[in-house]
């Protein structure tokens, strides 16, 4: 259920792709999709690169250099900071208002 979902989520995140955000979306949204772009192709590369290591150790040494590289530049981009938990908590209630009122869309 969960990966249907999930999957389900995809050609919205795709369209935001391919237009400007509206103004009420927020740099968590923003972010997230970002972090989606990147994840996406990373994660079949990975895949990918677990195949060609017991058949074609070229393709795999190359593939292992890009999978690093996009790997770092991810780590890079999504590093750790600190949050204040005041701000933490104002995050989670906005997301969990956020998730009733779509549910209660998505209801209707």
């Amino acid at each position: 259920m969960y990966k249907r979902q999930s999957l389900e989520l995809v050609p919205g995140l795709a369209a935001d792709l391919v237009h400007t955000p509206p103004a009420d979306r927020t740099m968590a949204y923003v972010g997230s999709v970002d972090a989606f772009v990147r994840r996406v192709p990373l994660r079949a590369a990975a895949m990918l690169l677990r195949v060609l290591r017991g058949t074609d150790e070229g393709a795999a040494q190359q593939l292992e250099e890009l999978v690093a590289t996009w790997s770092d530049a991810f780590a890079e981009r999504f590093r750790a900071r600190w949050v204040p938990l005041e701000h933490q908590v104002e995050h989670q209630s906005r997301t969990v208002v956020a998730a009733a009122l779509h549910a209660r869309e998505g209801a209707s």
